[in-house]
């Protein structure tokens, strides 16, 4: 706080039209110093409000991807769970006729199973890349949160601290009071 001069007058002490308007400047500026805080701390709120609205919506939105992609994935299972059904009957019929449908039995099997491993796979990976980008936003979003947590604990500080500088104001106003009442009765 500012140490202010006061001019003195030749009777009474102060120029008390000067320690009013020092006074009422100084309530003045904690005033608005008090709706910058509250302003900013609003704002921050607002921010943070956005924040979580974006994350949730882009999860929804992975959410709803990645659903698509397994059902997708689950209807190409099917069809080729159908196709390798329909393929078995006529792989015995094969057998029956010749012993080399055997060989065509063991490919067909084996281009299923790797299809099926191969869609396995491909579904497990989607699932930790999902994951991966919903640790990665989660972390963000942790992030964000404690630096807009950081800055309502300094402006809660700073809001603490001004009834105490208010205080101090008060009792140099008392001080100044008392010395140009004291001066009055000499």
């Amino acid at each position: 706080m500012e140490t202010k001069n006061f001019r003195s007058v030749a009777f009474g002490g102060f120029d008390k039209e000067e320690v009013i308007q020092y006074i009422q400047k100084t309530a003045q500026e904690n005033t608005d110093a008090q709706e910058a805080l509250r302003r900013e701390n609003n704002g921050l709120h607002a921010e943070n409000e956005a924040l979580q609205k974006r994350l949730d919506l882009s999860l929804r939105e992975q959410e709803d991807s990645a659903r698509k992609e397994a059902e997708e994935l689950r209807g190409e299972i099917e069809r080729l769970n159908a196709e390798l059904e329909e393929l078995r009957p006529q792989a015995q019929s094969y057998r029956e006729v010749r012993a080399q449908v055997g060989d065509i039995e063991c490919q067909a099997r084996q281009r299923a199973n790797e299809l099926e491993s191969a869609t396995t796979a491909r579904l497990n990976t989607l699932v930790s890349d999902i994951q991966k980008q919903y640790q990665d936003m989660a972390g963000a979003f942790g992030a964000t949160a404690a630096q807009v947590t950081a800055e309502l604990r300094k402006i809660e500080v700073g809001l603490s601290q001004l009834p105490r500088a208010m205080d101090q104001t008060g009792k140099g106003l008392n001080e100044i009071l008392s010395a140009v009442n004291g001066q009055k009765k000499h």
